[in-house]
């Protein structure tokens, strides 16, 4: 999951006139950071070496993922984000008045 702050909050304005919209673009473009974050991390683990490329499996892959996660949420105090929340098939939007 991944929180954006409330608008005015800690200096974020949320702008435009469609709130999901707003949402869901803060949280995406968090998760793109995240992501772009986690690639750097993967090809500096996988570099070449004694002439071999070196490939991670899923474990490597997750704690990496967890590294660029944190990497990430230290930079920008305003967002709160657990878990896996890389971009995939589906894209789960809930509000605080949301039912599940």
């Amino acid at each position: 999951w991944v929180a954006r702050p409330m608008n005015g909050e800690n200096g974020y304005f949320r702008t435009g006139r469609f709130k999901k919209a707003s949402n869901s673009n803060f949280c995406m473009n968090f998760a793109n950071r995240v992501e772009r974050t986690l690639i750097r991390l993967v090809h500096a683990h996988s570099q070449v070496r004694d002439g071999s490329p070196v490939f991670i499996d899923p474990a490597e892959e997750d704690v990496l993922y967890h590294q660029a996660l944190t990497e990430e949420l230290a930079k920008d105090s305003r967002v709160k984000a657990a878990g896996n929340i890389r971009i995939g098939e589906v894209i789960l939007m809930c509000d605080s008045d949301t039912r599940v």
